[in-house]
């Protein structure tokens, strides 16, 4: 699935960063370097243009927004499970594999440039994604 294709160049996005856009993978696992069911990297920090990869590793797994932590203006996306799921940067969003949310499978990716937009962190999400979301945000 791809849901953006890289930034071309616009007054927000004239650095030369958008014209070497990175891409970034994030692996949906069984077991990593993190624990059980996670996404690693569990925080990214992207740039306006960089490209995000979620890769299904280990099957079963998918990626989506978590309701509530995207920025304004921004469309939420769900994967299917064991597709990749390709986005550009745009802000500081939440990611879930919905099934595990309870287990803490979630992940933040942020653009680096911009500020954590108010009410990120006020989604309705269980005790262990909570935790998890929160302590990757503000590391």
């Amino acid at each position: 699935m791809k849901l953006g294709s890289p930034t071309t160049a616009t007054p927000h996005a004239l650095a030369p960063v958008s014209v070497f856009a990175e891409t970034i993978e994030v692996q949906m696992l069984n077991q990593g370097e993190a624990g059980t069911i996670v996404f690693e990297p569990r925080f990214v920090s992207a740039l306006v243009g960089d490209i995000v990869v979620f890769r299904a590793a280990d099957k079963g797994h998918n990626a989506e927004t978590v309701k509530g932590v995207v920025p304004g203006g921004q469309a939420p996306f769900v994967g299917k499970i064991n597709e990749e799921v390709e986005l550009t940067s745009d802000g500081m969003i939440g990611v879930k594999f919905k099934p595990h949310l309870g287990m803490g499978m979630v992940m933040v990716m942020e653009d680096g440039a911009l500020a954590m937009q108010d009410g990120f962190l006020n989604a309705k999400l269980p005790k262990k994604a909570c935790e998890e979301i929160i302590s990757e945000s503000m590391s």
